[in-house]
């Protein structure tokens, strides 16, 4: 139960000293963005589900990012309806969505989702923050890791700056090879930003010393953490890890 305390503002009070204030046409920033689907081009028979990938995005105004709109059927096809999928931004929105290109366009928090005949996707979340101030690193030994704190780590500053570190790891696939473009980020620490994989399966991230659990990512994968301790101004190697498709059963519940 909630009770409100209120006050009988009656025609005897002395208004001289109160400033009023019109809010009737106040407006937030547009934290929902739905990718409208052109429907004329997209086959709604049998439609099971439609999938926004990724499923996260941590940014800072101006980043932009690829988005990719899947439609998955009963029958097991999959198409990708990105082309058709489109949302006009306003004033008030987080961010932007035109061909495919998702921008951040202002500091906030949104969710983009899709929809199509009724059916809506999954929620991708947004975070767009001011970049990290990287001044106060200037002139120290953690200068030298400036270079690897993530374009899109939105942290106010590294302080202590002496009380950083470095981690590097490797991501295979299945079958033993380098996987590119798997992001890897810090555990439930959004600030520190994300990086990803290059070509050889190899990521390096900057961030602060000490216990750190990174969070490997790809779309189709499952998710993969490895924990370990950074020493302070010194480079950390993570355990090599795998990341592979989730096991899913066929209707007759054979894998």
């Amino acid at each position: 139960m909630t009770v409100f305390q209120t006050v009988d503002q009656n025609s005897e009070w002395d208004m001289s000293g109160v400033t009023t204030v019109d809010v009737s046409a106040a407006q937030g920033c547009n934290t929902a963005h739905i990718l409208e689907i052109d429907e004329s081009r997209v086959d709604t028979n049998g439609l099971r589900e439609i999938r926004v990938a990724p499923s996260t995005l941590m940014m800072v105004p101006g980043d932009s990012h690829s988005l990719q709109v899947g439609a998955y059927y009963d029958n097991g096809n999959e198409v990708d309806i990105t082309a058709y999928a489109s949302f006009v931004a306003d004033s008030r929105s987080i961010i932007s969505v035109e061909g495919g290109v998702l921008t951040a366009e202002r500091e906030g928090n949104a969710q983009v989702l899709a929809r199509v005949n009724g059916l809506e996707s999954n929620r991708l979340f947004v975070r767009v923050r001011e970049a990290t101030d990287l001044s106060n690193l200037q002139g120290t030994e953690a200068s030298a890791y400036s270079e690897y704190v993530p374009d899109n780590a939105t942290i106010s500053s590294y302080d202590p700056p002496m009380a950083m570190a470095v981690y590097t790891g490797l991501v295979l696939d299945r079958d033993g090879q380098p996987m590119a473009g798997v992001q890897a980020s810090f555990l439930n620490k959004p600030e520190l930003g994300s990086t990803k994989t290059g070509s050889d399966g190899r990521f390096i991230i900057a961030g602060p010393a000490g216990q750190q659990t990174i969070v490997y990512e790809k779309t189709g994968h499952l998710v993969v953490q490895r924990t370990t301790i950074g020493s302070s101004n010194a480079g950390q190697v993570l355990r090599t890890s795998c990341c592979c498709p989730p096991v899913t059963a066929n209707r007759h519940g054979s894998i």
